[in-house]
């Protein structure tokens, strides 16, 4: 008895984020809730997105911070890709090396970078400049996988990350 009861107060106090980007809601209870025709709350419920929704079952026992990197940029239905290139040469702002990024629609943007512990930085750059692409793809470099380039595509997103497979072109 006394386990299930744990299991259920760490259940209940999860948060959940949703995936899909429009309500599960129905019109009928939209409309019953809000006091809106039954037209009103489709056209609502087909241009509102959800993304970012937490829930919560009660009672709530924190406080439930907003995030709005989620909410402030361009959302973008594209694939990324990552590479981050050096340079034998060291440029007139003291860059040895930059991040590339580029996807299937033509796009590619270049990040000029002191060292490539600054991948993560190159990273926020382009969500801030272009948008939020729903996959990013690079090889396995730590730069790439962990620390700040991580948390910025948990945070932004989340934005899927793959890498490729270990010595491959």
């Amino acid at each position: 008895m006394e386990q299930s009861v744990r299991i259920t107060l760490a259940v209940a106090s999860s948060t959940v984020h949703t995936k899909s980007r429009h309500s599960t809601m129905e019109p009928m209870e939209l409309s019953r809730r809000w006091g809106i025709g039954l037209s009103t709350a489709q056209k609502t419920l087909r241009v509102t997105t959800q993304k970012g929704l937490r829930t919560a079952v009660n009672p709530l026992h924190c406080r439930y911070r907003t995030q709005q990197q989620q909410l402030r940029y361009n959302c973008l239905n594209s694939k990324f890709y990552s590479d981050t290139m050096f340079s034998s040469s060291v440029s007139l702002r003291g860059n040895t090396c930059g991040q590339i990024f580029v996807n299937d629609l033509n796009y590619s943007k270049f990040i000029p970078l002191k060292s490539k512990g600054d991948a993560g930085m190159a990273l926020e750059e382009l969500f801030q400049d272009i948008g939020v692409p729903t996959h990013m793809h690079t090889n396995g470099a730590k730069e790439l996988t962990t620390g700040h380039w991580r948390r910025v595509c948990q945070s932004y997103g989340p934005v899927k990350q793959t890498m490729s497979e270990p010595l491959t072109p």
